[in-house]
């Protein structure tokens, strides 16, 4: 299955979600399938872990994390972080298509066949992580993932697109990181009625002794 597709059902059925996504792939197929706000994080690996801090801060709100299978091995132990510290607000979607597709198709272990991202969450205490690979499960597992207490971890083995971006069609351009982080500041601070990002004057009077 095609990870476009994927996040098509995803935002079929989304609704007041703080969405994350690695660097990669998901965050411009996200913004050619929606306006809904959306953090890059552009550091390999952590992801995950801001997802998790997020949902720590806002446990009322449902935090959605895309993430990929290269990224979330550089940072496994954020599966036992997340089931020592308990966010029932929190979907983690793992991509697994088996290479760095940003970084030249680099294959990842879980290429090989032996490595299972959804078995590793669940020895490190993760309640509910699944492995699909068809869209009928796909949608199965991610409705049934809205409706149960997490953490929640949802590995979908997608394929590897040779030709991402020029395959997935798409309108450029999109937003660079800075205007993805404005832009997400922005929702939480109307969503939430609370100030994120101060002006820079707001911060000057406060370094002023």
């Amino acid at each position: 299955m095609k990870r476009y597709d994927c996040l098509k059902i995803i935002v079929d059925h989304l609704s007041d979600e703080l969405v994350l996504a690695n660097v990669g792939g998901p965050r411009h197929e996200w913004r050619d399938l929606t306006d809904h706000a959306i953090l890059p994080v552009s550091a390999l690996g952590l992801c995950s872990s801001m997802g998790l801090g997020l949902a720590l801060a806002l446990p009322h709100r449902k935090v959605l994390v895309l993430d990929g299978d290269g990224s979330v091995l550089i940072n496994l132990n954020h599966f036992i972080t997340a089931a020592v510290h308990p966010t029932p607000n929190l979907t983690h979607i793992i991509f697994d298509n088996g290479c760095y597709e940003s970084s030249r198709a680099y294959p990842t272990n879980t290429s090989r066949g032996q490595a299972s991202l959804a078995q590793i969450a669940r020895a490190s205490g993760i309640p509910h992580a699944s492995e699909v690979s068809s869209l009928d499960a796909f949608t199965s597992d991610y409705q049934a993932a809205l409706g149960h207490r997490g953490p929640t971890v949802i590995v979908a083995k997608v394929e590897f697109n040779p030709n991402f971006p020029q395959g997935v069609p798409m309108r450029p351009p999109a937003m660079d990181p800075i205007e993805y982080t404005i832009q997400f500041a922005r929702h939480i601070e109307k969503t939430e009625n609370i100030v994120v990002r101060k002006s820079p004057r707001h911060v000057f009077q406060q370094l002023r002794w």
